[in-house]
């Protein structure tokens, strides 16, 4: 595979990588929409609740008041959940950056006449 591709294909996966959270809260927005709910979650850095009752977070309300009927997690679980969609962007970015380098410094010796660094 030549270094052009790969960094490509790096630069590709990084940017892949970084918008993961925002995926992930956009297929909870299409979902909530599919089941034709009032009260939509935003579309954000992870999931995003729309309200929130005694520790409890809804993520859509299918009614105008939520209820026990709607789609729900214990705030401090929906917390967690967004800590670990962060925190894989940022070590995935981190480890695939690594790699971009390094494809970055192939394709520059290449370009010198195949160089080995």
């Amino acid at each position: 595979m030549s270094s052009s591709v790969n960094v490509t294909r790096h630069a590709f996966e990084m940017i892949l990588i970084l918008l993961l959270p925002l995926i992930v809260s956009f297929v909870f927005y299409l979902v909530a929409v599919a089941a034709a709910s009032a009260q939509l979650p935003t579309v954000g850095s992870g999931v995003i609740a729309t309200h929130i009752a005694n520790g409890v977070s809804y993520i859509w309300c299918i009614t105008a008041a939520c209820g026990s009927t709607d789609p729900a997690l214990p705030t401090i679980l929906l917390n967690a959940i967004n800590a670990i969609l962060i925190l894989t962007a940022i070590l995935g970015t981190l480890f695939i950056g690594f790699r971009l380098g390094q494809a970055i410094i192939e394709q520059q010796g290449a370009r010198r006449g195949g160089e080995q660094l």
